[in-house]
């Protein structure tokens, strides 16, 4: 059964949820468009960043991983 959107998003961003999941669930995500989970960075590097501030930003970001994800998904 193939993973949802949904649960591909949860996972690059919550390594709890990610953890969680059962072996052949994780063999299922597919790589994090970043290259990593996040969770490997500091307060100082997070508060730095400045994607995502405002709405029409984190409209456009949301997109933008949309497309990517159902791109990778396809494969």
């Amino acid at each position: 059964m193939a993973l949802s959107k949904d649960t591909v998003l949860r996972a690059w961003k919550d390594e709890e949820f990610r953890n969680g999941l059962s072996a052949e669930e994780r063999s299922q995500l597919p790589d994090c468009p970043t290259g990593e989970d996040g969770s490997s960075l500091t307060d100082d590097q997070l508060e730095a960043a400045a994607g995502g501030t405002t709405p029409g930003c984190a409209a456009v970001t949301a997109f933008a991983a949309s497309v990517i994800l159902e791109d990778r998904m396809d494969e």
